[in-house]
């Protein structure tokens, strides 16, 4: 039986929201992003990078895209990193391969950009979830939270 959160109850993402409310110098929703995301590396590297699902996923929307592939370099797991992009690596070198050696410079262009082209990033779409649920969060105890205004220096 699904248990359902009365509206107002607070939970852990409140809490979290109320934490980098308190502390962060900088957009609050955005330090929570960034620690989804860093989650989501953490766990992927450690934990899923010989997953075929997470490497499939990844092979499909072409790798990670150029924000988030450099904050999986971040992370400094240089086998971790090869063996999770190894399979994106190898379709695209064999995408390559498919090109006559003739073609024209416009085709060879074409298929870069296509490449290029990271729609359905996986590390894109935490970090749309992640924006989505605290920003629900946000909305649903808006009149809960109580942030001070700054002192003003006279």
């Amino acid at each position: 039986m699904m248990m359902r959160r009365r509206r107002g109850e607070k939970h852990m993402p409140y809490y979290e929201l109320l934490d980098a409310m308190s502390q962060a110098a900088v957009c609050p929703l955005c330090v929570r992003e960034t620690a989804s995301l860093e989650r989501y590396f953490d766990a992927v590297l450690s934990e899923m990078v010989n997953d075929p699902g997470v490497r499939s996923e990844l092979t499909r929307s072409h790798g990670y895209c150029h924000r988030h592939l450099h904050m999986l370099l971040e992370r400094r797991s240089g086998l971790g990193t090869a063996i999770l992009l190894e399979d994106a690596v190898t379709a695209f070198g064999d995408a390559l391969a498919d090109l006559p050696p003739t073609a024209p410079r416009r085709t060879v262009e074409r298929s870069r950009r296509e490449w290029s082209d990271h729609n359905g990033c996986p590390a894109c779409r935490i970090q749309f979830q992640s924006r989505e649920r605290n920003v629900s969060v946000l909305l649903e105890h808006l009149s809960l939270i109580h942030i001070s205004e700054p002192t003003r220096p006279y």
